[in-house]
């Protein structure tokens, strides 16, 4: 404490006394404030008490630190809450509450409290008159009817917190820190001051306050205690709740009551004792005269007996002379003897010496392992809980990535439904303009029938002007065949017009082969695919919709795939692509250098988990046959050959042929241009696409350029 207060409390504060108290230690404390100089009391609180109820508390109770630390903090808040309230009280009964401070233990569990309050002198143990001990009882009613006015119930009042203030006053102490710190349990052995329902249940109430009024009362009274006092006593301590004082005020009134019975009782006494006085008189001459006779024969007696005492101190000199002799061995062996006795006294004080410091040293040595373990358990609790906070922080870290990835997952697929709408409306649009034009195309080769008729004549005439003067131009020119040729001429001006009417005639049907050809070019190049708009959607929305309900076949031997979007017709395998999409186009870049090996078509497939690329035929070691291509489909043998491009890092349009890829372990994405993949394929994987396009036109999956 000496440290605590001087180098951490209070800095200018200097310990003069200290005792031990229930709770821990009392000290007197020294300080100066302003040239002055002030002492206090400082009241330390210990929870635990020491380091033996701290290792009861986990050896014999097994209860862990951590409920420790649990319980302790509950009463340290119980405690703080508790001098808030008293720092709030000023009463003269009440000894005021200065400052307190609370510091945790920094090894072990528990802390310390440092309260400081005004100095007051103890009542101690003597006994009091009536008169004090009803003053004493009538100040300690009058502070716990201020507490009771506050809410607040002192649960700890006894001699050792009972004192006087330099006023005089009689001042309660305490603050509760009792009731805060101890249970039912815990409370050391019964001193009598507490009321049973306290001792029993740990229930406090200003009933068990007044209890412990009436215990202090006749503990300072003692002897001295009138009737009044013993029926004041009596009530307070009543072992029944309901038979004792219900409210400070109602015991006030019976302290004042036992007052004035107490006064008129002392008065009495005193008229007795007078008479008795008075009696005693009378009879003091007898007393003298007899008191004279007792003194002469006493005076006989000591002279006989000093008469008796001279003769025995003769005969003891005799005797004395007589035994000198024999006396002078006896003695120098008793000299022996008990220099003997105070050697072996020392040496037994030196082996207890020893054995002390022997097991000093001893318990010193378990106490520093005690700590080094109890520390060794702090530093391991410690990793424990940092690793614990690591591994949260990773936990709470991957969480984190996973929501960010599933956040952009989610944002990609909108942006993907976002897009794959707005190609529809695009489509769709595309689609109505196509229509309007194709319509306005079909009114004007109407219209351009109905006046095919009406001019195909003057057509004619204009023809056959133009060929006279071609005529007429060759006749000058040659001389010789001038007659032949204006006959040819006119054969063919008249062969012109008769083609010419006969064309005249033919236009319509001209017209409607042309729409035929128009339509089945359209038919051929469905430009609707390109804005995913071709039957080959309905076909994946089948193909998926039968996947999910085939998943429990028991025939499900066959790897289930579902066809996304593709480049190619699903029916014959013709390109369908624009010129202008032809840069953008996946090839396999083999039309130039190899014959018959058509572009390759991304082909979605949706892959089941128990298959592993059941597309990879190791094209790239041996040659495949027909066999092995045998039941396969058009999007089967596509993907096919998708995964001999994927083998050297293409990287594909469609998402998800990309993703299917990409779920593979041996995929490294290189290129999205074809032309950069080809030029590494090797002979096995040249002749293999070869096979899979032959296999494709053979079964009409591909159409032949």
């Amino acid at each position: 404490m000496e440290k605590s207060a001087n180098n951490i409390i209070w800095p200018n504060a200097q310990v003069e006394a200290t005792e031990t108290v229930y709770c821990g230690k009392r000290h007197v404390l020294r300080r100066s404030e302003n040239g002055r100089t002030i002492k206090e009391y400082v009241l330390e609180v210990r929870v635990p008490e020491n380091a033996k109820k701290l290792n009861m508390l986990r050896r014999d109770k097994g209860i862990s630190d951590e409920t420790l630390c649990e319980a302790f903090g509950k009463m340290r808040s119980d405690l703080e809450w508790e001098l808030t309230m008293f720092k709030t009280v000023s009463h003269k009964n009440i000894v005021s509450v200065e400052e307190f401070i609370i510091r945790d233990n920094v090894t072990a569990p528990g802390w310390r409290c440092f309260i400081r309050t005004k100095l007051y002198e103890p009542i101690g143990t003597a006994a009091l008159d009536e008169k004090e001990s009803l003053k004493l009882a009538a100040s300690l009613c009058d502070a716990v009817s201020e507490l009771n006015r506050l809410g607040m119930v002192h649960g700890d009042i006894r001699p050792s917190n009972i004192g006087i203030d330099s006023d005089g006053n009689y001042v309660l102490s305490g603050f509760g820190v009792r009731r805060c710190i101890e249970t039912p349990d815990s409370m050391k052995e019964d001193d009598g001051f507490d009321a049973p329902e306290v001792r029993r249940k740990g229930q406090y109430s200003i009933s068990s306050d007044l209890y412990s009024i009436g215990k202090v009362l006749a503990a300072v009274s003692g002897e001295n205690a009138g009737e009044g006092i013993s029926g004041l006593i009596t009530k307070a301590t009543a072992p029944d709740i309901t038979g004792r004082f219900q409210s400070p005020s109602e015991m006030m009134a019976a302290i004042s009551d036992a007052g004035s019975s107490d006064n008129e009782r002392r008065k009495a006494k005193r008229e007795q004792e007078v008479k008795e006085a008075r009696k005693a008189r009378n009879i003091d001459a007898a007393r003298a005269a007899l008191e004279l006779q007792r003194a002469k024969e006493a005076e006989e007696a000591r002279r006989a007996e000093e008469e008796r005492l001279a003769e025995e101190k003769r005969l003891e000199e005799e005797s004395r002379k007589a035994a000198e002799t024999a006396a002078a061995a006896l003695l120098a062996e008793e000299i022996r003897k008990a220099k003997e006795k105070r050697e072996q006294e020392a040496r037994l004080a030196e082996e207890a010496r020893l054995a002390e410091e022997a097991r000093l040293a001893e318990e010193a040595r378990l106490a520093e392992e005690t700590r080094l373990a109890e520390e060794a358990q702090l530093a391991e609790k410690a990793r424990l809980a940092e690793e614990a906070r690591l591994a949260e922080e990773a936990r709470l870290a991957e969480e984190a990535r996973l929501a960010e990835e599933a956040r952009l997952a989610e944002e990609a697929r909108l942006a993907e439904k976002a897009r794959l709408a707005e190609e529809a409306q695009l489509a769709e649009e595309a689609r109505i303009a196509e229509e309007a034009r194709l319509a306005e195309e079909r009114a004007d080769e109407e219209m351009v029938e109905e006046e095919t008729e009406e001019n195909t004549g003057a057509e004619i005439e204009r023809i056959a002007e133009n060929q006279a003067e071609e005529e007429e131009a060759a006749v000058e020119e040659s001389d010789s065949d001038a007659n032949e040729d204006e006959k040819t001429i006119v054969t063919d001006g008249e062969e012109n017009k008769n083609g010419l009417k006969k064309k005249a005639k033919i236009w319509p049907f001209i017209l409607i082969a042309v729409l035929l050809v128009a339509a089945a070019t359209a038919y051929y190049y469905r430009p609707w695919e390109r804005f995913g708009m071709s039957d080959n959607s309905a076909a994946v929305e089948k193909q998926t919709n039968m996947s999910s309900t085939e998943d429990t076949a028991p025939e499900a031997n066959i790897p289930k795939m579902h066809v996304a979007d593709s480049d190619e017709d699903p029916n014959t395998g013709a390109d369908v692509r624009q010129d202008g999409d032809k840069e953008n186009r996946e090839t396999t870049a083999l039309e130039s250098a190899e014959e018959g090996i058509d572009e390759a078509t991304e082909t979605g497939v949706e892959q089941d988990p128990a298959e592993e690329n059941i597309y990879d035929l190791h094209t790239d070691k041996e040659y495949i046959t027909m066999d092995q291509l045998e039941g396969m489909d058009r999007y089967d043998s596509s993907m096919v050959i998708n995964t001999v491009y994927a083998r050297h890092g293409k990287i594909f349009k469609t998402t998800s042929i990309q993703n299917y890829f990409e779920d593979q372990s041996w995929y490294e994405p290189v290129s999205k241009d074809s032309n950069d993949i080809t030029g590494k394929f090797n002979e096995f994987e040249i002749e293999n696409l070869k096979t899979v396009v032959a296999y494709q036109i053979n079964n009409g999956y591909r159409k032949v350029k």
